[in-house]
């Protein structure tokens, strides 16, 4: 009878014990207090007025009186708690599956230059600081001017777009980026164009 539960969140299906302090109810306030062994006055009409450990609180008509699985008490707004709670014996609502829509990413394009054991010095001077400078070279690169990597060899890759400068494993920029041909132009530019042509309807 006084039995509800979270319907949604983190503490779902966390149960509680409750009764609505309104006008017609007085005998349901009267054994919820019995049950729950509640220690309270009665302010005036349906206002109660409860001990909560050190605490004293005051629930007011209209409001819910809770018993926590905890044994405290604490009131809430009849809106407050139709938000949270429904009867026990009552299913939790279904969350429907989240809906996806699907998007291109806006391209863009980038220069690069594979890093040699003949260019890493003036690649360096990019990144970060050159290091083993005979065998067995390396970039140790200052994560200020390039945050995505640690060190640079040889056989990884420097891109720049503008003053943006990354570098990338060899697996890892191939993966990433194409060669620009002619008809990849177009179609850059067929998608740069669709992106401004959003991007305006937005502001509108």
């Amino acid at each position: 009878m006084f039995k509800y539960k979270i319907k949604q969140g983190s503490g779902v299906g966390t149960v509680v014990d409750a009764v609505h302090l309104v006008e017609g109810n007085e005998e349901a306030i009267l054994e919820f207090t019995k049950i729950t062994d509640c220690p309270f006055i009665v302010v005036e009409a349906l206002s109660l007025r409860v001990a909560n450990g050190d605490e004293v609180f005051t629930a007011e008509e209209g409001d819910w009186l809770l018993k926590g699985n905890s044994a405290e008490f604490f009131s809430l707004s009849d809106e407050e708690f139709k938000l949270t709670y429904i009867p026990l014996d009552q299913p939790l609502p279904q969350e429907g599956p989240m809906e996806f829509t699907t998007f291109v990413r806006r391209p863009f394009v980038v220069e690069a230059v594979q890093v040699t054991t003949e260019n890493i010095a003036e690649i360096a001077a990019h990144v970060g600081t050159l290091k083993n400078e005979g065998e067995n070279p390396y970039i140790q690169v200052d994560r200020r001017l390039v945050p995505n990597v640690f060190k640079v060899h040889p056989g990884f890759w420097m891109t720049r777009m503008g003053d943006n400068i990354r570098c990338y494993s060899d697996h890892i920029f191939r993966a990433q980026f194409l060669e620009m041909t002619e008809d990849l132009a177009a179609v850059v530019q067929q998608l740069s164009e669709a992106a401004e042509a959003s991007t305006k309807t937005v502001e509108v």
